[in-house]
């Protein structure tokens, strides 16, 4: 999300970043903070857990991400389905208003999203 496109400084938005995949598809983590600068609190290598990653063979991999009270999680197929992250946040974000999504080597052709407030 490109904040200062939304008329945002930089350091007002505190969020999760949630990268599936990176470095060439050998590391996944979550970031809390604001857009500059902030450290993974959750590191996964592909080697200690491979459901982390999108396929290797280009085969469409679903990916679930929930926030629940102060628990973040994030999974591979469907809803509650094979969970790979799990952080408990002590002081969790209260009203998250944007989801962005993207893809840095190219676009992203189909994207189901839904929303549930669980």
């Amino acid at each position: 999300i490109n904040a200062e496109y939304m008329g945002f400084n930089n350091n007002d938005i505190i969020a999760y970043t949630l990268v599936i995949g990176s470095k060439r598809n050998i590391l996944t983590y979550l970031k809390k903070g604001n857009i500059n600068g902030t450290k993974a609190v959750v590191d996964i290598r592909y080697e200690s857990c491979p459901k982390a990653f999108p396929s290797r063979d280009g085969t469409p991999t679903m990916f679930w991400f929930s926030i629940n009270d102060e628990t973040i999680r994030a999974g591979r197929g469907h809803l509650f389905d094979e969970v790979f992250l799990e952080w408990s946040d002590p002081n969790p974000v209260q009203y998250i208003k944007y989801i962005g999504v993207s893809n840095c080597e190219s676009k992203v052709d189909v994207l189901n999203l839904t929303l549930l407030d669980l």
